[in-house]
């Protein structure tokens, strides 16, 4: 999925790229596909932490062969107010309580960092019945998105227009795509 998604966005090998969630519980496969694409050029940073582990046990647990990426050990919310740098793309695959979050409060913040004409990528969650965090996903539903979440299901066109509606004035809404699951779905934002 990331493959196309990257080949899509017509980013240079050389380009700046922020891994929110890197290599975590969730989103080895997109940061795969971002080390694979950047490495040996471009300038990757990831933001990960998981509790009870140290970073070089997380290395080696997740068989990293990239030594020239920047690993922030360190959570969200500490690391992401220290980063000064802009980037081309940004990259967001955190758990439903921070993805949540992220989706309904901080998303100017990404804008911020991001180069002109940059790109940001996250998912949105497709339905309520994700992966035993229904209510708090539900809870979104009602609030972000104004819709009953045991009767909704998110489709292209909704997205679109809330992304467009909430943070049109920072990003134009790119292309939308379906995750082999049917849990989430994956929107591209370009900077305005």
């Amino acid at each position: 999925m990331i493959e196309r998604m990257l080949d899509n966005l017509n980013l240079d090998s050389d380009s700046s790229v922020l891994d929110i969630g890197f290599y975590g519980l969730n989103g080895s496969n997109g940061s795969k596909g971002i080390a694979k694409r950047f490495h040996q050029h471009g300038e990757i940073t990831g933001i990960v932490w998981i509790e009870g582990i140290t970073l070089e046990e997380f290395i080696t647990k997740r068989g990293m062969c990239y030594p020239n990426i920047n690993v922030i050990w360190e959570d969200y919310y500490t690391s992401i107010e220290k980063i000064n740098t802009k980037f081309d793309l940004i990259y967001i695959d955190m758990g439903a309580d921070i993805q949540i979050d992220i989706l309904e409060n901080s998303l100017e913040r990404f804008h911020s960092m991001l180069n002109p004409a940059g790109f940001l990528v996250t998912f949105v969650f497709a339905h309520s019945m994700y992966n035993g965090k229904e209510k708090e996903v539900e809870d979104h539903y009602k609030r972000w998105w104004d819709l009953c979440p045991h009767t909704s299901k998110l489709d292209d066109e909704t997205i679109s227009n809330q992304f467009n509606e909430k943070y049109g004035k920072y990003f134009e809404v790119g292309k939308i795509y379906q995750d082999k699951r049917d849990l989430i779905k994956w929107v591209t934002l370009k900077k305005k």
